[in-house]
């Protein structure tokens, strides 16, 4: 998987995707584009209400793995089926992206770092329940695991040195970091980011 930066965040598609799509064509789901707009506005809304929101990467572990031993078609297929188990495991608490590649991003609008663990948990098991299976294409595809990164925005840090960062590009920046973490030290588990995350 990619490990996003800051400066790669700030040339990246979110800020140029105006001519694109609104929906991932693989998978269905909402694209890049869709979320750069809700982040924003959740943003914006936790900041009225003055309550906390988390921002989750999500990466689907050892893909390359399914597409060589069991095709490209394969790894399409565990793409397909990783982005319905998010979507269903989210209905009614948060939303969720295709961000790119092996990567989803879901937005938890209103969320604690307890409520964020437990529906990223929750995330992580729908998925292993409901990716294995025949495929149409012929063949079963095995049990899909996923690595999460969680952010929320009490988790930045409140004083800030240097050119203040949007917070847009601190909760996929630290969000990221966490999911590095999670890849880094097993995959197939939860890793919440901390103040440390937020740095330069």
């Amino acid at each position: 998987t990619r490990y996003i930066t800051t400066s790669i965040i700030q040339t990246s598609s979110l800020r140029h995707a105006k001519g694109l799509a609104a929906h991932d064509p693989l998978t269905g789901l909402p694209n890049i584009r869709e979320l750069d707009s809700e982040l924003c506005r959740a943003l914006k809304t936790a900041a009225r209400a003055r309550r906390d929101m988390a921002l989750m990467f999500v990466d689907v572990d050892h893909l390359k793995r399914v597409n060589s031993r069991f095709g490209h078609a394969a790894g399409s297929e565990a793409l397909r089926r990783t982005g319905r188990a998010l979507n269903e495991a989210v209905s009614g608490v948060g939303s969720v992206y295709r961000f790119g590649g092996d990567e989803f991003v879901v937005i938890q609008k209103s969320a604690t770092e307890e409520s964020a663990m437990a529906l990223a948990n929750h995330l992580r098991s729908h998925v292993a329940a409901n990716t294995a299976g025949r495929m149409r294409a012929g063949g079963m595809l095995p049990t899909i695991t996923v690595s999460v990164g969680i952010s929320t925005l009490g988790a930045l840090r409140e004083d800030e040195r240097g050119p203040r960062r949007n917070k847009r590009e601190r909760l996929m920046t630290t969000a990221d970091r966490a999911l590095f973490r999670a890849k880094s030290e097993g995959r197939n588990r939860v890793v919440l980011a901390t103040e440390e995350d937020d740095c330069f």
